[in-house]
């Protein structure tokens, strides 16, 4: 009685692709964890700088809101350093009418971040109330 064994053609051709696969999808799964690792990280320095531009507006806000019944109508624009307005940060602050309260609206190019301030008569701030952050809608240029 014989046993016959199969015969093992190209068994290596097949192990190898069956590795190459692997290794495929290994690089495809790393490349978009590092792709979504680099997008977390640029949106938590925007927002980051976003807050910081906040806590600067806040503390301009008693004096611009001194004396309460001169603060301005209109939103006002906040300067910023030319670095900062040329990579497209904008900064204003709105007071409601009589001046009870203060809105600060941090703008960048990924999004809009706004804190509304509850001020006292004599124009100190007595709450903070930080809003959700709105990310800025994209712009497609196709046509």
């Amino acid at each position: 009685m014989s046993i016959t064994t199969l015969p093992r053609r190209a068994f290596a051709t097949v192990y190898a692709v069956a590795l190459l696969g692997i290794v495929a999808v290994a690089l495809t799964m790393s490349g978009a964890l590092l792709a979504r690792e680099l997008s977390r990280t640029g949106h938590a320095i925007d927002d980051a700088q976003l807050r910081v531009l906040l806590r600067h507006a806040a503390d301009l806000t008693p004096s611009l809101a001194k004396p309460p019944q001169l603060a301005p109508p209109t939103p006002v624009s906040i300067p910023l350093p030319p670095d900062l307005t040329s990579s497209g940060y904008r900064l204003t602050l709105s007071f409601s009418t009589p001046p009870t309260s203060a809105l600060l609206t941090a703008t960048s190019p990924q999004g809009k971040l706004q804190q509304r301030l509850t001020l006292s008569p004599t124009g100190k701030i007595l709450s903070a109330e930080l809003q959700p952050q709105t990310p800025q809608p994209h712009t497609s240029s196709a046509r």
